[in-house]
């Protein structure tokens, strides 16, 4: 199935002078995070200096959050505190020989390398 999924790079770090491409950029990725249905994040720690990207996650409180990264405990340590969830409570699930928690049926962590990630099979968790 060939689909074709609105995506963005956040910009690593603010530059002393912002120019308009970057205020357009972040304007549209923030207005496409807050329609999404389903947000799919690969490879992305959610550091807490990345306060306007956590801002926009939190805004949208119906979308799906699927969160793909190697590093599941890190990972769902801080989705929980940029989503204000409870990180004891999850339910666990294995696919594929890869360890999944869910949150709330709202958010789902699988623990995958990225290079081993198949999107088809994404939109599938």
């Amino acid at each position: 199935m060939s689909r074709t999924i609105p995506s963005f790079l956040p910009p690593m770090k603010m530059r002393p002078v912002i120019s308009k491409h970057y205020i357009d950029t972040w304007y549209h990725a923030s207005q496409m995070v807050l329609r999404a249905n389903t947000i799919i994040i690969l490879g992305y720690s959610f550091s807490s200096a990345d306060n306007y990207f956590c801002d926009m996650l939190r805004e949208n409180r119906d979308a799906q959050i699927i969160i793909i990264d190697k590093n599941l405990e890190a990972i769902s340590r801080n989705v929980c505190r940029v989503l204000q969830l409870d990180a004891n409570r999850y339910s666990k699930q294995i696919k594929d020989g890869n360890l999944i928690r869910k949150y709330n049926n709202r958010v789902t962590i699988v623990g995958l390398d990225l290079a081993d990630v198949n999107m088809d099979d994404v939109f599938k968790c």
